[in-house]
C-alpha cells in the first residue's frame, strides 16, 4: 500500500511538470478541434464509390504495409529534427490531404479520369507514410523524451492513453456532435458528406494554432536541469 501511494505520489509530481501537461493538452485540444468523419467515409466508399468490402480491407492492409516506409522515412531523415517542426509540417500535409478527400468527395477525380480506387490508393499510401513518419512516430519520441525516471512505464502509458482518447473518443464524438448538429448524413442519404469533409478541410488549419504548446528539446533539457537542481538542494539540505 505504501508502495501504491509513493508511485501515485510521483506521478503527480510527473503531471504537473511543464513538458508533460503541455503535451496532454496539445494532443487533447487536438483531439477536440479535429473532427473525424471516419464512419461516414466508410459508408460513403461502400454505398457511393461502390468498392466492395473485401477492397475496402485490402486498403486497409496497404495502408498498414506503407507504414514501413513511413518508419525507414522517420529513422533516416526526421529522428534528429525537433519534434514541433515535424508536427508543423504533419499538419501542412493533414491540410493536403484535408484538400484531397474533398476533391474526392466532390468527385473532382472523376473530371481529371482519375480512377476511384486509383486515387484511393495513391493519397491514401501516399498518406500513410507520412502519418507514420511525421506524426506516430516524432510523438512517440516526445515521450520518451518528457517521461520522468523511475515512473517511466506508468507516465509513458498515460500519456499514450490520452492520444488514443483524444484520436479515439474526443476526435470522433466531435464528428459526431457536428454532424447530427449542423449537417444531418446518414448511411442512407450521403449526398452532404461534402459538407462534412469541408468541415474536416477548415478544422485542419486549426492545428497551426496549438503547436507553440509542444516544448522544443532545449525547454524539456532546462526543465529537467531546474528540477534535478532542486533535488540535489534539497538533499543537501
Amino acid at each position: 500500500m505504501k508502495k501504491l501511494k509513493l508511485n501515485m505520489r510521483q506521478i503527480g509530481r510527473a503531471i504537473v511538470m511543464p513538458e508533460i501537461y503541455l503535451v496532454i493538452a496539445f494532443f487533447v485540444l487536438n483531439g477536440a478541434i479535429s473532427p473525424d468523419f471516419g464512419d461516414f467515409s466508410y459508408y460513403f466508399m461502400l454505398n457511393e464509390i461502390q468498392i466492395s468490402k473485401f477492397q475496402y480491407s485490402m486498403l486497409g492492409t496497404i495502408g498498414q504495409f506503407t507504414s514501413i516506409f513511413g518508419t525507414m522515412f522517420y529513422e533516416n531523415r526526421l529522428k534528429d529534427i525537433e519534434v514541433r517542426t515535424v508536427l508543423y509540417w504533419s499538419t501542412i500535409v493533414s491540410v493536403v490531404f484535408s484538400v484531397c478527400r474533398y476533391a474526392f468527395a466532390m468527385r473532382w477525380n472523376k473530371y481529371l479520369y482519375i480512377n476511384d480506387i486509383a486515387f484511393i490508393v495513391v493519397t491514401d499510401t501516399t498518406f500513410n507514410v507520412i502519418s507514420m513518419a511525421m506524426n506516430t512516430l516524432p510523438t512517440m519520441a516526445l515521450f520518451a523524451k518528457v517521461t520522468p525516471t523511475k515512473i517511466e512505464g506508468t507516465v509513458f502509458a498515460f500519456l499514450t492513453g490520452t492520444t488514443n482518447l483524444a484520436n479515439n473518443v474526443i476526435s470522433p464524438m466531435i464528428g459526431v456532435w457536428i454532424n447530427e448538429r449542423f449537417v444531418g448524413v446518414t448511411a442512407e442519404d450521403l449526398s452532404k458528406y461534402k459538407y462534412l469533409c469541408l468541415v474536416g478541410l477548415v478544422t485542419s488549419f486549426l492545428g497551426f494554432l496549438i503547436l507553440p504548446l509542444i516544448p522544443l528539446k532545449e525547454d524539456i533539457n532546462k526543465y529537467q536541469q531546474a528540477r534535478e537542481e532542486e533535488r540535489l538542494l534539497r538533499k543537501r539540505q
